[in-house]
């Protein structure tokens, strides 16, 4: 073995740093370093994209998106959420009337009066043209049968947490002992049942006008 300070050591240490420092290698290596920090870089990208599109659609399942992916690129349309078994009505119209007249007894679009009514419990009927004005402005109406006054209470306790745009109303005129209506929306119940809070909460303030309805 050479001596570290023979000539032949000093030769051997000068050839080593030589082809370190060629222009060659340098140029290799920093090819080989570039190379892996791309991929590094491209698979930490596939990866947050992947997380991205996962908690897109985890949060499409709890609040009703619809998501289309265009190009790698989520789009995300808000989707309204639904109450089950709803009845889905179509548009009667809008407007003022001095005289408007209505094909159901729980209304649910078209004309009506210029007035509103404030919202809150009914004991004596509401009129039809002035409940479809409150629909207009985002209010949820239960009808119920006045035969049944008991259940005013039961729906007023139900829907407490809310205190503006509900109205509870009587009427003579149902095929159930309990109707929700909404601005197009409509459904029937036998007794006061967590749906009936559903549907207060999915389309409460839902019509084409938001407008105050305090009690």
């Amino acid at each position: 073995m050479a001596h570290p300070n023979s000539k032949k050591a000093k030769r051997a240490k000068a050839k080593r740093k030589a082809r370190q420092a060629a222009p060659g290698d340098a140029e290799q290596r920093q090819e080989e370093l570039t190379a892996r920090t791309e991929r590094q870089e491209r698979v930490a990208g596939r990866k947050a994209a992947m997380a991205r599109k996962a908690k897109i659609k985890s949060l499409a399942i709890k609040v009703g998106f619809v998501v289309f992916v265009v190009g790698g690129t989520a789009l995300v349309i808000l989707s309204r959420p639904e109450v089950d078994g709803v009845e889905k009505l179509g548009n009667d119209g809008r407007g003022h009337v001095a005289n408007a007249t209505y094909e159901t007894s729980t209304p649910t679009s078209g004309a009506h009066r210029a007035q509103s009514p404030r919202c809150g419990v009914y004991t004596v009927p509401l009129e039809l043209d002035l409940a479809v004005h409150s629909l207009e402005h985002g209010t949820v109406i239960l009808w119920y049968d006045q035969e049944q006054p008991e259940l005013a209470a039961e729906l007023a306790a139900a829907t407490r947490q809310w205190d503006s745009h509900v109205i509870i109303s009587p009427s003579a005129e149902l095929d159930s002992p309990i109707v929700a209506t909404a601005w197009r929306r409509r459904m029937s119940f036998d007794a006061v049942t967590e749906v009936v809070t559903e549907f207060v909460d999915v389309y409460r303030r839902r019509g084409p006008e938001s407008v105050a309805c305090d009690f």
